[in-house]
């Protein structure tokens, strides 16, 4: 009887070691490579992408550091609590994007074919984008979207819940 109790817990013992090692892996590497599932359509320069928005101050930092690929049609939307000067760098980015700044629905700068450097690269050679204005929002699209597309400084942007 004894030995059947101290199986019974050592079983038991296992599976919350178990369970709690697979909730750490989810949060630490499954979660901070998932998009929230917060998305908008922003029509700009008569073109509707679809954007994921990042709010926080976490999902701002990590932005789309990390990710393989952003297909054409798709963005990345950062929201800011207000306006102002936010600059922007390529921090583990795996392809080089287009960095656009919104304000009062107009485009106020962008940064074209933002490149990514190879993994490794240390921060302080990693170049920092700074808007000429300020903006409230931010876009990030393909590298060679604004080309495509003309979306210059004063191109309308309207953005609308998904």
């Amino acid at each position: 009887m004894v030995w059947f109790r101290f199986f019974f817990y050592s079983l038991v013992s296992l599976i919350v070691v178990a369970l709690a090692g697979a909730a750490v892996f989810v949060v630490l590497y499954v979660l901070p490579h998932t998009p929230r599932g917060d998305f908008v359509a922003v029509r700009i320069g008569g073109i509707n992408v679809i954007a994921e928005v990042v709010a926080t101050p976490a999902e701002r930092a990590r932005g789309l550091g990390g990710r393989d690929v952003l297909t054409d049609g798709a963005g990345m939307l950062f929201l800011f609590p207000q306006s102002g000067v936010y600059s922007f760098w390529m921090k583990d980015m795996k392809f080089p994007i287009d960095i656009i700044w919104i304000e009062d629905g107009r485009v106020v700068d962008v940064v074209e074919r933002a490149h990514a450097f190879p993994e490794g690269t240390p921060d302080t050679f990693l170049p920092v984008y700074r808007p000429d204005a300020s903006a409230r929002f931010v876009l990030e699209t393909p590298a060679g979207f604004a080309a495509r597309h003309n979306i210059i400084i004063g191109s309308f942007v309207a953005i609308s819940a998904q």
